[in-house]
């Protein structure tokens, strides 16, 4: 598997949830519940090589781990290494307990400031960014899972066995829906207007 063989109509998969960057910090800070921590704690633990095997075997083609530079970064990476344009929903994100509230309360990890300038190849940022789900978008993961593309027919298969190995949480968090050029994600000398390489949706 590699990060350059998405394509069209492939389901996206994640395997765990996110949250470890602004959780780590607020426990820092002294911000953090015991069980968010020990809930953190608890997911970084959790290998993703039965998830590799599960993912091949339902014919992945595409796939990355989701570390520092956070999910939408990690995303972007993907989308522009295949040349197609992805869309995350919001709506179904796994998230451990607590970050929502890490977020609310201001917290984010060091290393949040350079992931959230890969924001600016979503083209609907300034509607979503208030919101604390797409700021976790941006949250730098320590230990987190596996990003992958699935075929859309195999994908219920995926879930369902990954669940059935240990990845409750794993999820369906958005989709690859059409092909681009290599100007996707840059902008057009014509326009200057940015080709967005990721769409987030509520």
């Amino acid at each position: 598997m590699t990060k350059s063989g998405l394509r069209v109509g492939d389901v996206l998969i994640l395997t765990k949830p996110l949250g470890t960057g602004t959780i780590l910090a607020a426990a820092m800070q002294g911000k953090a519940k015991g069980v968010w921590v020990s809930g953190c704690l608890q997911a970084m633990q959790v290998s993703s090589a039965a998830a590799s095997h599960i993912l091949q075997d339902n014919g992945c083609r595409a796939a990355t781990d989701v570390t520092g530079f956070g999910l939408l970064g990690h995303t972007i990476e993907m989308a522009q290494a295949s040349q197609v344009q992805v869309q995350l929903s919001l709506s179904v994100l796994p998230l451990l307990q607590g970050a929502v509230k890490c977020i609310e309360q201001g917290v984010l990890s060091s290393l949040h400031a350079s992931n959230a300038k890969a924001a600016a190849e979503a083209c609907n940022y300034d509607y979503l960014s208030t919101d604390a789900r797409y700021v976790l978008l941006c949250d730098p993961q320590t230990a987190g899972g596996l990003l992958a593309g699935v075929p859309a027919q195999q994908a219920e298969a995926c879930l369902q066995a990954l669940k059935a190995a240990g990845y409750h949480d794993a999820k369906r968090v958005g989709s690859v829906v059409k092909g681009c050029d290599a100007d996707c994600g840059h902008e057009q000398a014509s326009s200057q207007q940015l080709v967005p390489l990721v769409d987030v949706v509520v």
